[in-house]
């Protein structure tokens, strides 16, 4: 199915679910009784479509990360494993006197970078 289709029908069930939830929609099931699961019905009603966009919105995450052209985050680790591999790395290297988010100074050395030491005083709190 394509992914247009998706969001097509799950914008319309969140139209429907508007719809059977709210005063117009929900009339015809606001009574107290029959008891389910210990909830009066109209309870019961209003969890049951919120069951429901749970499972809406989890079929939507589903076909989105299929329709990915990477296939996925999975498809996406394999594309940085695959470039770490081969002696690049997905991540943008640092500018000179800058360092790379998520990467200590003892790497950096190693890979040889050459990076200046962060030193945090009171004046460069403020920049």
């Amino acid at each position: 199915m394509k992914i247009s289709h998706v969001r097509i029908a799950v914008f319309g069930f969140f139209i429907l679910y508007a719809l059977a939830v709210t005063w117009p929609g929900a009339v015809p099931f606001n009574r107290a009784r029959p008891f389910i699961l210990g909830l009066p019905f109209t309870m019961a009603w209003a969890v049951l479509w919120i069951v429901l966009g749970c499972v809406a919105l989890w079929i939507l995450d589903w076909s989105e990360t299929r329709a990915r052209p990477d296939g996925g985050p999975e498809g996406a680790a394999r594309v940085a494993h695959r470039a770490a591999a081969e002696g690049g790395h997905p991540v943008r290297e640092a500018a000179p006197g800058q360092r790379r988010r998520g990467h200590d100074a003892d790497s950096d050395r190693a890979a040889g970078a050459t990076l200046p030491p962060r030193r945090c005083t009171p004046s460069t709190l403020g920049e």
